[in-house]
């Protein structure tokens, strides 16, 4: 977990935009990039190198009937 004060200053390294802690404590993710940064030790790791990309929601995905 991030402390009050910290995540409130906390902001995306690739577009500047507002950064929300995921439920878990083990990262905070950018709704804009859709991209999810680490937290390590209580402090989240900001590099864009270190971030992984949001996956998709699986709601509203529509599968292809199988071929015959």
């Amino acid at each position: 977990m991030i402390v009050r004060e910290f995540r409130e200053v906390l902001a995306c390294p690739q577009c500047k935009g507002p950064l929300a802690e995921d439920g878990e404590g083990k990262s905070v993710r950018c709704p804009r990039c859709r991209l999810l940064y680490p937290i390590r030790d209580g402090f989240p790791i900001l590099l864009v190198d270190e971030a992984a990309p949001e996956s998709p929601p699986l709601v509203g995905r529509r599968s292809l009937p199988p071929n015959p």
